[in-house]
């Protein structure tokens, strides 16, 4: 009985720990959310270019933040309104 019940267990464990390898399909309004979560991460950083105090941590791709447009003049009229 002993012996059943520790297989079981073991089973249930191992079971409960495997990846589920079910393919996810996202729909088209996970897609937009995360392609305007992604736009607006880059605008922050771009941002925070100008701004020190803007962006206080970034844990994302680094390429993101390496690939930033640094051609972009400073609008400091924009930033006042936006301030």
């Amino acid at each position: 009985m002993n012996k059943l019940i520790l297989t079981l267990a073991i089973v249930f464990i191992l079971v409960s720990c495997s990846e589920k390898k079910e393919s996810v399909i996202q729909s088209d309004l996970e897609l937009k959310m995360n392609n305007i979560a992604e736009d607006y991460v880059r605008l922050v950083l771009n941002i925070g270019q100008y701004d020190a105090d803007f962006v206080d941590a970034y844990y994302g791709p680094e390429d993101w933040r390496s690939g930033l447009k640094t051609d972009l003049p400073f609008d400091s009229t924009a930033y006042k309104e936006l301030s």
